[in-house]
């Protein structure tokens, strides 16, 4: 389907009503809108008595119709107009797609914001290679230049500086708010491309973000984003000034270590359904609700040590226990659970715990028996 213009188009029409326009034949002098070609598009005006109509077209040879596709203006506040009697339609030139030239003979009327002329992309300054070359001639700009490269198949935007000096090119964005406030956007990078069904998506976004807009104590914040089929956005990354890096979704998230404890182990844990690293304490400090432990003796007796093969360690043999086992003998406390809450690890370090109490309640055994013992050889 193209849009398509043709001289001294007109035709009667007996339609009535908003609906498409059935054409009666071509007023004498002029050409059917036959010219225009079935399924293309073309400006037309229709009048029907005191009303008219200014529009886009879609011509269909089928029936000899014109889809009234687009109202570009009428005497109707810019709706369809109401068809009545024998009205007439033509071929016109709308104001608001006029292209013209001012007093000063600049271009004026519709803003152009694509395309080529003679093959040369609008806006270029070197015809023959499709460039954009020095943006502005002050002394600020000297040097800088913004080109896009049509010349191989890399299709790739430069920004070059001709300053043989250390510091290198600076590419600055710049909001100039009167009034900054925190979590302020100063800047987006935002990647777009087609998917599949041919339409336009974005699928990452990098973000500066305005954190502490206090003159003295500035800080800002770095975002990485990635975009949904749904178009919901997910942060992915986070670099604060005083968090310092600090991973969204992945395994790793470093300002919260110090003061995100735990007391499932020793040193540094993970936590399983979130992946987070956490830092271990053993302080009465981080601890509430501290009472002494009900199992011992009892519990480790029942203990099944085993060895085995981890699936992903090959032929490589291990010693310990199995997490549904130590589970199903009341141990919580020492058995890590998933997202479904299944058993999924031990914390064998605080079971140290359970063997020490084990040891203490049979070393009592040792100490009454051994009681018992003197007792007997002094008779």
């Amino acid at each position: 389907m193209a849009l398509v213009v043709k001289d001294r188009v007109q035709e009667t029409t007996t339609t009535t009503g908003t609906g498409t326009i059935t054409l009666a034949g071509a007023v004498s002098g002029f050409q059917s809108f036959s010219v225009i070609g079935n399924g293309n598009t073309t400006y037309y005006c229709v009048t029907s008595g005191y009303l008219w109509e200014v529009g886009i077209g879609t011509y269909t040879l089928s029936g000899t119709t014109l889809a009234r596709t687009t109202i570009l203006a009428s005497s109707s506040g810019g709706s369809a107009i109401t068809l009545s009697g024998t009205s007439n339609v033509f071929c016109v030139y709308p104001a608001s797609k006029s292209v013209y030239t001012d007093s000063s003979n600049n271009v004026s009327g519709y803003t152009i914001s694509g395309g080529t002329i003679d093959n040369t992309p609008i806006g270029s300054t070197t015809a023959t290679t499709g460039k954009f070359t020095t943006l502005n001639s002050g002394p600020e700009y000297a040097g800088y230049k913004f080109s896009v490269d049509s010349e191989s198949s890399l299709n790739t935007a430069w920004f070059t500086s001709s300053d043989a000096g250390s510091t290198g090119l600076n590419i600055s964005f710049m909001k100039d708010s009167a009034s900054p406030a925190a979590n302020d956007i100063i800047a987006q990078l935002r990647f777009f491309g087609k998917d599949s069904g041919g339409s336009q998506r974005e699928y990452v976004r990098i973000s500066g973000e305005a954190d502490n807009v206090t003159s003295g104590s500035l800080a800002g914040v770095f975002h990485v984003f990635t975009i949904s089929t749904a178009g919901t956005v997910t942060e992915r990354l986070r670099w604060s000034d005083p968090d310092g890096l600090y991973n969204i979704s992945g395994n790793f998230r470093s300002p919260t270590t110090y003061t995100n404890t735990t007391s499932t182990a020793a040193n540094m844990v993970m936590a399983n359904s979130t992946a987070i690293l956490q830092r271990s304490t053993s302080s009465i400090r981080y601890k509430n609700s501290v009472e002494d432990a009900p199992y011992g003796l009892n519990e480790v007796m029942q203990l099944r040590s085993v060895t085995f093969k981890g699936n992903n360690d090959g032929d490589k043999i291990f010693g310990g226990f199995i997490a549904e086992e130590i589970h199903d003998l009341g141990l919580t406390h020492f058995v890590q659970y998933d997202e479904q809450n299944r058993p999924d690890a031990l914390a064998y370090g605080n079971m140290v715990s359970l063997l020490t109490k084990a040891i203490q309640e049979q070393q009592a055994v040792i100490e009454d028996l051994k009681t018992r013992l003197v007792a007997v050889e002094n008779k």
